[in-house]
């Protein structure tokens, strides 16, 4: 009687699946490779095909270490960070996905009023460019994770949801959308904000050894997007060139990389929204 309940429990199982995740839960129910696939496909401005390869996903981080400070809601729990290559090696993208908590029950911002509209990135040093990124090395690349660089397997190899931080962790910023150079628009009814001169607020770049985005960091990224919406997610980018050239106040983002930031945004947020 026993074996029997096994097999009808098995049976039930199979005819009558576990619900899917709901939105809020996606980033932690979902395998890793389902959150970052393998390739994003795209297209230039001139309209010529591209994709967008992984290049490694990074560990799970407090908000905080994963975001420049103005980029991140003080309802931010945790972030997932991972870093694509566009076909031609020419271009890499690092895109961060900040999970939110229930914004109806977040308080506000106790230094909102301070950081919004200001001219200046509350996460820049003096020049402009952004504070050092505390797990940065010397010369202002990322720090490599543990294992950042392996290839992207199954939740078992890499799970998000298992570290997440507590209120300890959560940043203290608001979020910079008003910042200078950076405008606001909407694609498919979502908040878009991205640099029109110089550059946003936004997640911090991750470098990956042996490949296209192994000279990628804070002082590498030109131009990023980011993405809010009423869901329980944000996702920002920030772009840069494969060879490692550093950003100096004044330089613009050829129109190949600022769609390569939007595109990856959209995309991957897209995917964890509907």
């Amino acid at each position: 009687m026993f074996h029997l309940s096994l097999v009808l429990l098995s049976i039930m199982a199979a005819v009558w699946p576990s619900p899917a995740p709901t939105v809020s839960e996606r980033w932690h129910a979902w395998p890793v490779a389902r959150v970052f696939p393998d390739s994003v496909p795209g297209s230039s401005p001139s309209g010529a095909r591209v994709t967008y390869v992984l290049a490694g996903v990074a560990p799970e981080a407090p908000c905080r270490r994963a975001f420049q400070p103005a980029a991140v809601r003080s309802s931010c729990r945790t972030a997932l960070r991972a870093t694509y290559a566009d076909s031609t090696r020419t271009f890499v993208v690092t895109v961060g996905i900040a999970v939110l908590a229930n914004r109806t029950t977040t308080a506000t911002d106790p230094g909102a009023e301070q950081t919004a509209g200001s001219t200046t990135d509350p996460g820049a040093g003096q020049d402009g460019r952004p504070a050092a990124d505390p797990d940065a090395g010397q010369d202002g690349r990322s720090a490599a994770a543990p294992g950042a660089g392996q290839a992207v397997g199954s939740s078992a190899d890499l799970g998000f949801g298992l570290a997440a931080g507590p209120s300890a962790d959560l940043a203290a910023g608001s979020w910079a959308g008003t910042s200078a150079g950076v405008v606001a628009g909407s694609v498919a009814g979502l908040e878009v904000v991205l640099a029109d001169a110089g550059r946003p607020a936004t997640v911090r770049p991750v470098a990956f050894p042996g490949g296209a985005a192994e000279r990628f960091g804070d002082r590498q990224y030109f131009t990023g997007v980011v993405i809010d919406s009423d869901e329980r997610y944000v996702v920002a980018t920030a772009a840069g060139y494969a060879d490692g050239r550093t950003y100096r106040p004044g330089d613009g983002a050829v129109a190949r990389l600022r769609q390569a930031a939007r595109q990856l945004a959209t995309v991957l947020h897209q995917a964890l929204t509907r």
